[in-house]
């Protein structure tokens, strides 16, 4: 190769190197992740229940990972990367409002799996509700990816229907 091509092939190299970093740094913080919203009233009142429980667990009744109430506004500092890897508990996803979340992979199997909600009273008298197991479907997770500051998630369209967000929703009868 002559001083002429070994140039150019240095540049080329150079450009390349270049332009993979920057689409490695363009990447969606929430790359391949999925979020699972629960909505969770009384047959009397929509206001959100707070204060519960909800876990999911497998098909055994094992514990699995423990959801969290959609926090007011984020506390995480700082660009999402390697170095800084996400604390999805201390960031707000605007259109999970103040719901119930939990962040997995984007496919996550959902089907193989159930939510348990369960609310005990701090003063240990009747509780408000009998612990219950709620199915879903994998069409309950929705991907995070270049969703998850948006206020009003984005339809998409997936198999040829329209995919809109909507969180599980679970209506409990209050004893």
């Amino acid at each position: 190769m002559n001083h002429g091509g070994m140039i150019k092939y240095v540049i080329l190299s150079l450009f390349l190197l270049v332009i993979t970093a920057k689409t490695k740094a363009q990447h969606c913080p929430f790359d391949m992740s999925g979020i699972i919203v629960v909505n969770i009233h009384t047959d009397k009142d929509t206001a959100l229940l707070t204060g519960l429980t909800i876990s999911l667990i497998d098909s055994n009744g094992k514990w699995v990972a423990d959801f969290w109430q959609n926090p007011p506004r984020t506390t995480f500092k700082g660009y999402i990367d390697n170095e800084n890897p996400a604390e999805p508990k201390r960031i707000r996803f605007p259109f999970a409002k103040d719901n119930y979340v939990l962040v997995t992979r984007s496919r996550f199997k959902l089907e193989q799996y159930n939510i348990k909600i369960s609310y005990t009273r701090p003063d240990k008298k009747k509780d408000l509700f009998e612990t219950l197991i709620i199915s879903a479907t994998n069409d309950d997770v929705y991907s995070l990816c270049g969703t998850y500051d948006e206020e009003v998630y984005p339809g998409w369209m997936l198999n040829d229907k329209q995919y809109a967000y909507k969180p599980v929703e679970v209506v409990v009868k209050v004893k």
